[in-house]
């Protein structure tokens, strides 16, 4: 159609026209533009408001987007915002969260609650909590669970009692005081029990009045009720502190190792200590079991008390035997009912543990074994003293220069089955070194001093001359044997020999061949 409008190449203003193709090299200025159809832009499309834009290029907005709906991609999981080289500064959000969703389409919230970051509904992060993003570690100036209490779950209350284990302290009514609990069920049935430290699953489980107890070890002192100051260490230590007639009251006691004083029921005072050191031990009280199965005792049936038990194995099948000490590997292994035997070094008493205990101490008292597989006499024996086994040959007391041999015992005179025997070829005055012994004397006589000697010296002298030797014994009273007039001088004939025996320091008796 004709551009009847256009006059002399003009176009006329304020009217309509219908064309089909408009060429422009300049600017075209409108009002407005309808296309019903599709725009082709080569260039640069600018503008200011626009309603809906449709690109399949990019779309660069200089001075923001407004927008009054969602976006929305139109592809799942394929565009971002901004990129790894044009970043977005700033992200503003209201209090309504920013959600992540996963794989199985559950969504998890980052939100604001009043002014605290909150993440899934859980932590909520805000002045008092810190996170470091190098080392991953949080710090806050408290940390509690949802109910309010601290995180791990221990906490003291207001009567100064730790508690943290399932169960631990369940009885707790306000009345127990300073009690330290860990574990499940530890210090379970404590009401009034005061300064218990129990550690490990079950450990003082039955306390319920007990004082001052230390277990430490899965069932450690585990049925103790009323007992106070006990101490059990290790697995099952003491466990049956309590079950006793008396048990209720069982005190003093120290268990330290895997079932030590295990069946411990009522004895007091008791000390336990080793691999089940006294581990059958039920009633007895005051034991002292130090070492490897020390003191173990005969399964059900040991009341012994007062009995001491220090290295492997020893009394270890001892009963009802008291006050027995023992010290050693297997010392006095296999007393049974015997008391008031001492049995010190290896296998004392009982050389014959492993060989059907044959001759090993059992049912003997009041017997003392000592040396490394010294074995008393017989198995029932009472009142012997065993030093050593048989391959001893010799016995010294150095101090006292005593000997015992195969020859006889010695002391410092010589042996005691023989009479020493001293020679003199010239006058003698008799000496304190010549008690007990014989003067042999060939010339120049004797002669008895006062006061040398005490009552129950004996000397016997022997003239070994021909001649006559002179006895001068003016200074002690001296009489013959029957003869009652003191002498103050006596003759030993030739080859005579006469014993004087001193009635006090001061008086003397003497008989013999050829004294007159």
């Amino acid at each position: 159609m004709a551009l009847t409008r256009i006059t002399q190449g003009v176009i006329k203003p304020n009217q309509n026209y219908d064309t089909h193709n408009i060429n422009s090299t300049g600017i075209v200025t409108a009002t407005g533009l309808n296309i019903s159809g599709n725009a082709s832009i080569g260039g640069v499309l600018t503008y200011e408001d626009v309603t809906n834009v449709d690109s399949v290029g990019l779309l660069t907005a200089r001075s923001g987007i407004r927008f009054g709906g969602h976006i929305l991609p139109t592809v799942n999981e394929t565009y971002d915002i901004g990129s790894a080289d044009y970043k977005v500064r700033h992200l503003f959000l209201s209090d309504n969260s920013l959600k992540f969703v996963d794989s199985s389409d559950t969504e998890h919230p980052l939100s604001v609650d009043s002014g605290r970051l909150k993440f899934a509904g859980g932590m909520l992060l805000g002045n008092d909590i810190k996170l470091d993003p190098i080392s991953g570690i949080i710090t806050a100036t408290s940390f509690v669970k949802g109910d309010g209490s601290p995180v791990g779950g221990v906490a003291s209350d207001a009567n100064d009692n730790t508690i943290a284990g399932t169960g631990a302290g369940s009885a707790f009514d306000g009345g127990a005081y300073n009690n330290t609990l860990f574990g499940k069920d530890a210090g379970n049935d404590i009401s009034n029990g005061d300064y218990n430290n129990l550690f490990g699953v079950r450990a003082g489980e039955k306390i319920t009045t007990g004082k001052k107890n230390t277990f430490i070890g899965s069932d450690a002192g585990r049925k103790n009720v009323g007992g106070s100051d006990n101490v059990c260490v290790g697995h099952a230590a003491g466990e049956d502190l309590g079950t006793g007639t008396f048990g209720s009251n069982i005190s003093g006691c120290i268990m330290i190792g895997t079932e030590a004083g295990g069946s411990m029921q009522s004895g007091n005072y008791n000390v336990m200590i080793g691999h089940h050191a006294g581990v059958h031990m039920q009633s007895g009280r005051s034991n002292v079991c130090v070492g490897y199965l020390a003191g173990q005792g005969t399964y059900q049936n040991c009341t012994g008390q007062y009995n001491i038990a220090i290295g492997e194995s020893n009394l270890y099948t001892v009963q009802s035997g008291s006050y027995n000490h023992v010290m050693g590997r297997y010392a006095g292994h296999s007393i049974t009912t015997g008391n008031y035997n001492i049995c010190i070094g290896d296998k004392a008493g009982a050389v014959n543990t492993y060989a059907g205990n044959s001759g090993d101490l059992t049912t003997g008292s009041n017997n003392i074994i000592i040396g490394s597989g010294a074995q008393a006499s017989s198995a029932t024996v009472s009142n012997e003293i065993t030093l050593g086994d048989s391959n001893i040959t010799n016995f010294r007391i150095p101090g006292l220069s005593i000997t015992i041999n195969s020859d006889g015992i010695s002391d410092a005179k010589g042996n005691l089955r023989r009479i020493p025997v001293d020679t003199y070829n010239s006058s003698h005055t008799l000496g304190a070194q010549n008690a007990g012994e014989t003067v042999y004397i060939s010339s120049g006589g004797v002669t008895i001093p006062s006061g040398t000697f005490t009552a129950g010296d004996a000397i016997t002298i022997i003239n070994n001359s021909g001649s006559d030797q002179t006895i001068t014994c003016s200074a002690v009273t001296t009489y013959l044997a029957g003869d009652t007039s003191s002498k103050s001088s006596l003759t030993l004939k030739g080859r005579g020999m006469a014993t004087f025996y001193f009635a006090s320091s001061s008086e003397v008796y003497g008989s013999g061949a050829g004294l007159e």
